[in-house]
């Protein structure tokens, strides 16, 4: 039996949304399926470019990567896809959703989707992109987009994620972040990734780690890639299963609601930003 979670919109969905208008990172509507998966342990995982360019992808492509860590098991025979009765981890692109699933009862696996142009492989193209502004795009409304906007349907248990978004190499920033399974809007506001204060920041339950470049944060009006990773470093997550789906508009959401993250995430940022600042002055 495989346990559930379903996303609408867009953490990975990928909307940067304001006032009911969005400008599209991935609709998810290819008309090819696009699938990988992994049935070997340990073996460095699988990868694939969806065919392109589309212009519901942002930078026309998109590239799946996905890693069994434990549990997986290629029955009858080892060919390395995830037939009827394999137990494995899969990531796949149909109908307007992204799926990634890990075979219950025990499979854990790693899932990671990566927008940086068309370079055709699972190292991310940090520059890939082009310097795109995520700010100021068509959709965008006045005063440019601040954020990206997604929605838990459901969850049936916790899991660990990462969004990255990137300049280049040097100046980036990755939010490590922890599901709690709860439902409902939520936001990623641009100022938490480029806020220097944030770097380093860990609140346990809710966000693991917040990693930046050597060089700074990310600028998002000169953004060479992007990337979602499911299930990020947790061996103790398997069998889970999820489906996001793409967007083009949204509303703003609840202030405070901060479901997926779990209640204090904003403010356990800030709250931190406000203290290091504090420490700076004194």
């Amino acid at each position: 039996m495989k346990r559930y979670v379903q996303f609408g919109g867009a953490l990975a969905a990928l909307t940067l949304s304001l006032n009911a208008q969005a400008f599209v990172i991935d609709l998810f509507t290819d008309p090819a399926l696009q699938t990988v998966s992994d049935v070997v342990n340990g073996a460095g995982g699988t990868f694939n470019q969806s065919p392109g360019p589309h212009a519901s992808i942002v930078g026309g492509y998109r590239d799946l990567f996905v890693d069994a860590i434990s549990g997986a098991v290629d029955q009858p025979v080892a060919n390395g896809v995830c037939d009827p009765g394999d137990a494995c981890s899969e990531l796949t692109v149909a109908g307007g959703v992204l799926s990634f699933s890990n075979d219950s009862p025990s499979v854990n696996g790693v899932a990671e989707v990566q927008w940086d142009g068309n370079d055709n492989s699972s190292t991310l193209d940090y520059t890939g992109l082009g310097g795109l502004d995520f700010v100021d795009q068509v959709g965008c409304p006045p005063g440019g987009c601040d954020r990206f906007t997604f929605n838990v349907l459901a969850a049936d248990l916790g899991f660990n994620f990462a969004v990255g978004v990137y300049t280049d190499s040097t100046h980036f920033t990755e939010f490590n972040l922890v599901s709690d399974g709860s439902t409902g809007v939520d936001t990623l506001f641009f100022a938490d990734f480029t806020d220097p204060f944030n770097c380093g920041l860990v609140v346990p339950g809710v966000i693991n780690s917040v990693t930046c470049g050597a060089g700074g944060v990310v600028d998002f009006t000169d953004v060479g890639a992007m990337r979602l990773v499911l299930n990020t470093q947790d061996p103790g997550i398997a069998a889970v299963d999820l489906a996001i789906e793409g967007i083009t508009k949204t509303g703003i959401p609840e202030p405070g609601t901060l479901a997926l993250l779990g209640a204090g995430f904003a403010a356990a940022g800030r709250l931190a930003r406000r203290r290091r600042r504090k420490d700076r002055v004194a």
